[in-house]
């Protein structure tokens, strides 16, 4: 597994009193992608070839998509070749019963969020027939009353099939997305202990002091709320001209040269 690349270095964590300079990584590996390939045909077969973003395969010039193959990139820089049918037939056997089914598991909710990360996805849950709202009116209440378990599933919302926590959020049933362990890239660090007195310390004078109700405006979006101003002062002033770019010169025409040939040639412009 290689070490993931900073996305951002030397990034300040402000912690109460203690500034420390970070460095942000991705921590997610991508899922499993195959490449199109091109291995020629059976007149000039060649090793596995890439087909990136020149619609064309870079050894024979192949253009014709339906002869291309897919295939996994290697470290050194080959490929292994699949058959496409395959390659489906199982994205449908790992997506059986994760589709159209979400069958709940529940566990020591500290061992789900020690063990896996927080994802991409999130969804809510209601009830498709009113008729049944009171069962799934108890489903919600059993996991709003439980919050020492973790209420897990699997779902597929495409061609993979991805781990989701149930939660409950303002009254409503919300499905959001945990990272396997598997597909976290997490560089090890040394292990070090920290000193009672300084947990102390940092409990006492920088954590206690600093503890707050949580208020959603302090991690608000702000470039969201400054877009909405800017639109709405445009809505306020209809009419208004907007500053345009500034506008290329317009072209001249030099017409020395067809004013002398027809001078020349005795024609009247």
């Amino acid at each position: 597994m290689s070490a993931p690349r900073a996305y951002r270095k030397d990034v300040s964590l402000v912690f109460g009193q203690v500034i420390i300079p970070v460095n942000i990584t991705n921590a997610v590996i991508r899922d499993e992608s195959l490449s199109n390939i091109c291995c020629g045909d059976s007149n000039k077969p060649h090793d596995a070839a890439g087909i990136r973003n020149n619609p064309a395969c870079p050894v024979c010039g192949n253009q014709d998509a339906t002869t291309w193959r897919k295939g996994r990139k290697e470290r050194d820089g080959s490929y292994v070749p699949v058959d496409v049918t395959e390659v489906k037939q199982l994205q449908e056997e790992a997506v059986a019963g994760t589709k159209d089914m979400l069958t709940i598991g529940w566990h020591p909710a500290n061992d789900v969020l020690t063990k896996t990360a927080p994802g991409k996805g999130c969804y809510q849950l209601t009830p498709s027939k009113e008729g049944l709202r009171s069962f799934f009116d108890g489903v919600v209440d059993a996991i709003e009353r439980h919050p020492e378990l973790a209420f897990m599933t699997l779902w597929s919302p495409t061609t993979r099939s991805n781990q989701y926590q149930l939660t409950v959020q303002s009254g409503a049933l919300v499905m959001v997305e945990r990272v396997r362990a598997e597909n976290l890239n997490l560089t090890p660090q040394p292990a070090t202990s920290v000193g009672q007195s300084d947990r102390d310390m940092l409990d006492q004078f920088v954590i206690a002091p600093k503890v707050s109700a949580f208020d959603p405006t302090t991690y608000a979006d702000s470039f969201k709320a400054k877009l909405e101003a800017l639109i709405a002062a445009r809505q306020s002033t209809p009419g208004a001209v907007l500053p345009s770019a500034p506008s290329a010169p317009a072209a001249t025409v030099d017409l020395s040269s067809l004013l002398a040939s027809l001078a020349t040639s005795g024609a009247t412009p």
